[in-house]
């Protein structure tokens, strides 16, 4: 399942990176990832995280959105401080394209 954002195509399956060099398709893996899992043909929604992906979006939104000079308060889409502070830069619609997060 494929996931793009920021015009990049990505990924959330269990860390599998994939890339090409020299036109040859490379997947990296950690080590712990059980390997014949690719090989037995798992269908990729098998091996598909959800919660992880949801984990991930949450640091992108604090890496974009909690720091200093943007916001100091919580770091949470869901806070209502955080929901004024969209409400007030009239972005509430790119808010709830983050809305889909766990807060790590």
């Amino acid at each position: 399942m494929s996931d793009i954002r920021s015009g990049m195509a990505r990924t959330a399956y269990y860390g599998v990176l994939p890339f090409r060099v020299s036109g040859v398709r490379i997947y990296a893996v950690h080590g712990d990832f059980d390997v014949n899992l690719l090989l037995n043909g798992t269908s990729s929604s098998e091996l598909y995280s959800n919660d992880w992906d949801r984990m991930t979006r949450f640091l992108e939104f604090q890496e974009t959105y909690c720091r200093p000079g943007k916001w100091t308060g919580k770091c949470d889409p869901a806070d209502p401080g955080m929901v004024e502070w969209f409400k007030k830069r009239n972005r509430m619609k790119l808010l709830k394209a983050w809305s889909d997060v766990i807060v790590n």
